[in-house]
């Protein structure tokens, strides 16, 4: 039969494990957020541009992508007003 010592030892080992595990999903969940956040953005500029190009008109820029829609106007239709 083991020791205290030993049973203190695989104890914490295993709660070590556990909160390394819960650590990982928080990041792999945060991660995913992340990723399909960034997808909603990327097809709503893709929308936005789209528009722009087609109908050559100007549309609202958001706040959040203003910055990407600067630097990806430019390409798309030659230049930002």
């Amino acid at each position: 039969m083991a020791s205290k010592p030993q049973l203190f030892f695989y104890g914490k080992a295993l709660h070590d494990v556990r909160s390394g595990f819960q650590e990982v999903s928080e990041n792999k969940q945060c991660i995913k957020r992340t990723l399909y956040d960034s997808s909603k953005s990327n097809a709503s500029i893709t929308r936005i541009l789209g528009d722009n190009y087609r109908n050559n008109i100007e549309t609202e820029q958001t706040e959040s992508c203003s910055y990407f829609l600067n630097n990806r106007a430019e390409l798309v239709e030659g230049s930002v007003k």
